[in-house]
Order: C-alpha cells, then structure tokens, then sequence
C-alpha cells in the first residue's frame, strides 16, 4: 500500500506487512500504477485513510493522463481545498480555472449529485446534535421519503450505510427484518435510523411512532440497540430519543448524549 503526497515521492508499504519501506521515486509510475496504489489503500484502509488530496488524484486518475491529474488535483486543492468545494463548483470554472477535462468536470458533479463525497462520511454520532446534523446531510434535500440505517461502533462512529427503504412523498414502509440483516452483516454495536419529511415539518406521525417501537424492540433481541430515529427536513431534525424516551424504554444509551431542544 501507499500515501501519496503532492511532490514526488510515493511511499511504499508491503501490503502483508503494512511496514514502512525505503521512499520510491513516482518518476515512471503510470496511471494504472497510480490508481491501483490509491484503489488498494482505499479498499483495505477505507475513506478515511485518504488524504484530501489522495481522494481527489484517485477520481481524476479515472479520467485523466497521469501527468494532467496530478496537477489538476494539486490546482483543485489550492483552489478549493477538497472534492467537496471543487464539485459544488461551477464545471466551466473547474474546466478553465484548474484544466480539467470535461470528462472530469462532468465526474465531479455527478459525485456530488449522488451525495458521495462528504470530507467525514464516518462521523461519531456521539450527541442529538452531532446525529441531526449528519442525517440532514445525508437526506436532508430529498423530495420523496428515505429511509437510511447507520451502524455504529462501540465509539459510536459510523460503520456504514443503507438505504432501508424509499418512498413517496407522503410515505414509507420499512422491514425489520432487513434492517436486523444490515446490522448484523455490520457487526454494529448499535444503529442509528432515519428518515426525512419531503414536506418540511419534522414531528413523528403516528405511523412514525409505530414503526419505530417495533423497529427498537426487534432490535433489542439481537442485542442491536437503536440509538435514535432522527426525522430530518431541509434544515431542521427531530430526535425521537429525545422527544418520545418512552419508545427507547430498556434501551441502552450507548453512550450517546440526548441534549439540546427537540427541533432545531
């Protein structure tokens, strides 16, 4: 495996060793050489393993010759400091002001569209606020209903990911069942649900409150406690955990923090 910096230099680790061995030139190191370190450290060590800029050269080696991306990513990073800036950027901007092909302005957007490149995509979920904010992010914007399941570890910091459901933009059904998969297959310590309110207002429906007693109860058997249902519109969230504590009756905390009112 290896960290690229911005320079010349790549630093080579034995992938069965994970050791640090002697730096090796980048001169004669080709774009399949390039992605391969990159995608390798991506799989083995995850997003957070990547630097801002070893993010940014991974998606441009995709779709520009060594050289060209290496010196776009340098470019981006100093104009806008990561791939979040850069793909809410204008593409025209991105092709004039940073010399990147069409084809990668054209990437960046579509990354951003598909909502896959927060700088933290694996927060600590430790307080409601901290949880809120996370899940309007993640569903915040959607014109029809989501729902999302999160699995947490023992630090509370999110593990991964799905979708449990979608719907309409007056409703939604969900299955236990899958979420009991999900967190399973995660090995979560705990999970966290979500799911937004297209129309604005973030108060639990009835349907709402029903759903998430079952959900917390199914779960407790696993021995998965859920350690909230966040409902999210636009720019406002409402804990569940927080608002309706008998739902969560028997539930462990886990550590996580109910503060603050329940609406922002």
């Amino acid at each position: 495996m290896a960290a690229f910096y911005s320079g010349s230099l790549i630093l080579w680790y034995k992938a069965n060793s994970g050791k640090l061995k002697e730096p090796v030139s980048d001169m004669g190191v080709n774009n399949k050489d390039l992605k391969a370190i990159l995608r390798e450290k991506y799989a083995r060590e995850g997003y957070d393993a990547l630097t801002s800029e070893e993010r940014v050269q991974l998606a441009l080696s995709y779709t520009e010759r060594p050289k060209a991306a290496e010196e776009a990513a340098r470019r981006l990073m100093e104009e806008y400091g990561g791939l979040t800036a850069a793909a809410d950027s204008d593409p025209y901007f991105l092709m004039k002001g940073c010399g990147l092909s069409e084809m990668s302005a054209v990437l960046l957007g579509l990354l951003r569209e598909t909502g896959r490149l927060p700088e933290d995509r694996f927060p600590r979920l430790t307080d409601t606020a901290l949880a809120g904010a996370y899940f309007i992010s993640l569903l915040g914007k959607l014109p029809k209903e989501q729902i999302v399941i999160a699995a947490a570890d023992s630090r509370l910091k999110i593990k991964r990911t799905a979708v449990l459901a979608a719907g309409t933009d007056s409703g939604i059904r969900f299955s236990c069942r899958r979420a009991a998969e999900f967190a399973l297959q995660s090995d979560a310590y705990c999970v966290f649900v979500s799911h937004n309110h297209p129309a604005g207002d973030t108060m639990p429906s009835g349907e709402d409150k029903a759903a998430t007693l079952t959900l917390v109860k199914a779960m407790l058997l696993l021995d998965v406690p859920v350690a909230d249902h966040i409902i999210v519109s636009s720019g406002n969230y409402t804990s569940m955990r927080e608002m309706l504590p008998e739902i969560f009756k028997g539930v462990p905390d886990c550590g996580y923090k109910v503060k603050g009112s329940a609406e922002r």
